[in-house]
């Protein structure tokens, strides 16, 4: 039995990043279509897909770094805030404690 086949090759760009012609032929069995140039394309799709995936997890790290770090220097501020109040609290009661009154 013949099968008609159309196989993608790497040359236009689709919606994946990959330019995509088609090649239309006659094969002896199904079996013939994942041969050579459609299992390097399909390899290559993969490949691309992955690197998709990484970049958008990369992207995703970045922004969760970004929002940690502003959530480290709120925490700074308010440690510094804390410690002065502690400060003016001490400065106080050894005021209070040599007879000043506030």
């Amino acid at each position: 039995m013949l099968w008609l086949a159309v196989m993608p090759l790497a040359s236009e760009k689709n919606k994946h990043g990959f330019r995509t012609r088609y090649h239309v032929g006659q094969l002896d069995q199904l079996s013939s279509i994942r041969s050579g140039d459609a299992q390097e394309v399909d390899e290559t799709y993969q490949v691309t897909h992955l690197k998709g995936k990484v970049q958008e997890q990369a992207e995703k790290i970045q922004e969760q770094a970004e929002g940690i770090e502003v959530a480290n220097n709120k925490i700074d501020e308010l440690v510094e805030a804390k410690e002065k109040q502690r400060t003016l609290a001490s400065v106080m009661a050894f005021l209070k404690h040599q007879g000043f009154t506030g």
